[in-house]
């Protein structure tokens, strides 16, 4: 299941995620945030982010915490352009099913 938050910045949408997650106990709650991939290049990041899914593929109940998803993609409000391969990785993880429904 996916659900999307939507606000203004500095909204608090990732402390709201945040909470909720650790209220419910979840055994496993990632964050993967722009800051987290200064310096990596595309498919580092896709590898980063990829590995994060996959750790929470093997936890019986997962939460999974997009933060700046525009600075992940590498989104510039000029053009607009942004890393496609990056999107594309990120859509295709949100619509892969989990191992065990297969």
């Amino acid at each position: 299941m996916s659900i999307l938050l939507t606000g203004g910045s500095q909204s608090g949408k990732t402390t709201i995620a945040a909470v909720l997650a650790q209220r419910v106990n979840f055994p496993l709650v990632k964050v993967i945030s722009a800051d987290k991939y200064i310096g990596f290049s595309e498919i580092g990041k896709i590898n980063e982010i990829k590995r994060v899914f996959d750790d929470a593929y093997k936890s019986e109940a997962s939460v999974i915490i997009i933060d700046d998803i525009e600075n992940i993609v590498e989104y510039v409000r000029i053009g607009p352009h942004f890393s496609n391969v990056i999107l594309q990785s990120l859509i295709s993880l949100l619509k892969r099913n989990s191992p065990e429904s297969n």
